[in-house]
């Protein structure tokens, strides 16, 4: 859907919030691929998010267009915020490709996006 276009709806971001809570339970699955690939699709919206603010428009309405997308970017942190602890347990999983998946996962959200919610989180 991302990829698509759909992450460029002001819908979107909102729906994105009701998937929290399945997504969490993704990531305390037992099985590897499902956590694996949970981690992925958390990697790739962290990613393909944040591209949409680096490149803001220039026009007539491009204050607008700046605060349209940084409200979607907004609400992506509040879903990243919410999902960040389970992402950090998964570190201390048993499984090497968990703890891949997650170090994998933690590295392109801290790179794609900045928020200062982050640190007390990782902090703890």
């Amino acid at each position: 859907l991302v990829s698509g276009g759909a992450g460029q709806l002001q819908e979107f971001v909102c729906r994105l919030i009701y998937l929290a809570g399945p997504v969490q339970c993704c990531l305390m699955d037992v099985r590897t691929q499902v956590v694996s690939e949970c981690c992925v699709t958390l990697a790739y919206l962290a990613q393909e998010m944040r591209c949409e603010v680096r490149h803001c428009g220039v026009g007539i309405n491009s204050s607008l267009a700046t605060d349209n997308r940084m409200m979607r970017f907004v609400k992506l942190d509040r879903f990243i915020l919410y999902l960040l602890p389970s992402i950090l347990l998964l570190l201390q999983h048993k499984s090497k490709f968990i703890i891949n998946s997650g170090v994998v996962c933690i590295r392109f959200i801290l790179h794609h996006s900045y928020s200062p919610g982050f640190l007390p989180i990782i902090c703890r």
